[in-house]
């Protein structure tokens, strides 16, 4: 068996982020690699799989957690581990990347973000400079994103890797789900259409075009936001003073394990992020048979069926973004065409696909 030692940020059971995809994904892959598992943070220690060795991180002061991290990959480098994985953490990154520098290790980064879409932070400008600069190769979710690092960054294209991220389409597909149940759960009059939106409550994914884009649609629908973050507040605030109280309903999180009911009783799914990657929301859409309009960033593109092509428009044009969503709820045609080709281009996106490739990047 290959020996990898994977840097997870941090695990959680309950998460409502693509993290949740992660726990499965690495329990499989504990059955054809030795896995020595560092989580980073975490709020139960119950994760299952047949890894070697899991090192929960203790110290929470920053300094502190540097240095524990630093000496559990050295650790990890003296039982003989010389392939270093790191999901998205900065810190861990940069301490893979410099420790396989002087021992004759590999270290992979798996980012698959359009920071340059936004104006970061410094604190984050430097962690992802810092981090790409010393990991050995890059992992990321198109080829598109691809580009965009050796364009942006000046990695070197010989040592980017594309794996993309998958979904379990028969997790997501409606014929599961009570929807009439399922509407009295969320409180949802009879004949109103439900619009959707799961994300971080923030401006990068867009939560502050909600309320613009609703006020504009002319079709009858209810609109729920499930998630949370650092936009919460205020979004509430500017529902309240545009008085849609009873037409936007915020869910709060949900976790990851049970978002599927509500894409059960969606009919169009809204992602007007302002930076994306490869979002892993519009693949649980495609598999839900719901059809989406987005904003264009990151890969969602890539990730589209053709038909969708159409609803992909440029970020921040929250007028048009709500004509595409009374078009195509109000276009039979066009609406089970998006159902029908979402289906079809979903299922190039398994988890049997990303696995082999995961696997290989260590041979």
């Amino acid at each position: 068996m290959k020996k990898v030692c994977y840097i997870l940020p941090k695990y959680d059971p309950q998460t409502d982020t693509h993290f949740a995809y992660l726990y499965e994904f690495l329990k499989a892959a504990a059955d054809r690699l030795d896995i020595f598992l560092i989580v980073e943070k975490h709020t139960v220690k119950n994760i299952v799989g047949n890894f070697t060795r899991i090192y929960w991180q203790k110290f929470s002061c920053w300094p502190l957690r540097i240095v524990e991290l630093a000496i559990v990959l050295k650790l990890a480098r003296w039982r003989g581990y010389r392939n270093f994985y790191t999901h998205y953490s900065y810190i861990g990154a940069f301490l893979a990347g410099i420790i396989s520098r002087f021992t004759f290790a590999r270290s992979f980064y798996w980012n698959c973000a359009s920071a340059w879409n936004l104006n970061q932070r410094l604190k984050s400008r430097i962690g992802l400079w810092l981090a790409l600069k010393t990991t050995k190769f890059l992992v990321t979710g198109t080829e598109g994103l691809k580009k965009e690092y050796v364009q942006r960054y000046k990695f070197k294209k010989d040592r980017i890797f594309v794996m993309p991220n998958w979904v379990d389409a028969e997790r997501f597909s409606k014929d599961k789900y009570n929807k009439d149940k399922l509407r009295e759960k969320y409180k949802i009059v009879t004949g109103k259409k439900v619009l959707l939106f799961v994300h971080h409550i923030s401006d990068r994914k867009g939560s502050y075009y909600l309320v613009p884009i609703f006020k504009n649609l002319k079709s009858d629908g209810v609109l729920l936001v499930a998630g949370r973050g650092p936009g919460e507040r205020w979004l509430t605030k500017r529902i309240q003073e545009a008085d849609l109280d009873t037409k936007i309903k915020m869910l709060g999180q949900i976790p990851n394990k049970e978002v599927a009911e509500l894409y059960a009783i969606a009919d169009i799914f809204l992602m007007p992020s302002r930076e994306e990657g490869f979002p892993r929301v519009l693949l649980e859409a495609m598999a839900a048979g719901v059809p989406f309009v987005a904003f264009d960033v990151g890969g969602v593109k890539e990730i589209s069926p053709k038909i969708a092509r159409d609803f992909i428009l440029p970020v921040s044009q929250t007028k048009e973004f709500a004509q595409k969503v009374d078009e195509l709820l109000n276009d039979y045609e066009i609406y089970s065409k998006f159902v029908s080709q979402g289906k079809e281009k979903v299922k190039e996106f398994s988890r049997t696909r990303a696995f082999e490739i995961f696997v290989n990047l260590f041979k």
